[in-house]
């Protein structure tokens, strides 16, 4: 009787695993991996039957993977199809998925890219009172508004640029 209580038990563990793979690959919403704990307590109470010693050996194990599951299932879930597409990026797979110096705008070159938009024109997309959402050179910016509110579609002009805030004022004014 034991071996076999020992040979169910083991096969509950290897279909456990199995499901908790699953879950990593295919999305179900949590399905596979109720099912595979489901499977992994009922192999450990298998073992209990069988010896306490072994239960509790069984649940110890079983305790100490689920951090080492996790951890790999987070590692290998980007690159899967619904990973892709929850996380709205392609890895890159030149580098092995790891983002590169590349894929990071540089603060430089933001700072650059506004202080060019001091002077400019341009028309206020949204109220800013004293924050909103200006269109210059066919861009959305978020901008500051200095001396009052400036109504949506009222023309202004970047005054400044100030701890990464582009400041505008009205042309009506």
């Amino acid at each position: 009787m034991g071996s076999s209580l020992a040979t169910w038990s083991i096969l509950c563990f290897i279909i456990a695993l199995t499901l908790f793979a699953f879950e990593v690959f295919i999305p179900s919403g949590g399905l596979l991996g109720l099912l595979a704990v489901i499977s992994a307590m009922g192999g450990i109470v298998l073992l209990f039957q069988i010896d306490t010693t072994l239960g509790l050996i069984g649940a110890i194990v079983c305790v100490a993977a689920v951090p080492v599951l996790v951890m790999t299932s987070l590692k290998f879930w980007p690159n899967t199809p619904i990973g892709r597409w929850l996380c709205f990026s392609e890895p890159n797979v030149s580098n092995g998925g790891k983002p590169t110096q590349d894929d990071k705008p540089d603060a430089a070159d933001v700072v650059d890219t506004q202080s060019q938009l001091v002077g400019k024109t341009g028309i206020a997309q949204t109220d800013l009172r004293p924050v909103g959402v200006c269109r210059i050179d066919d861009r959305k910016e978020p901008c500051m508004a200095v001396g009052g509110v400036i109504a949506a579609g009222t023309p202004i002009k970047v005054i400044a640029i100030e701890d990464n805030n582009i400041k505008v004022q009205s042309l009506d004014a």
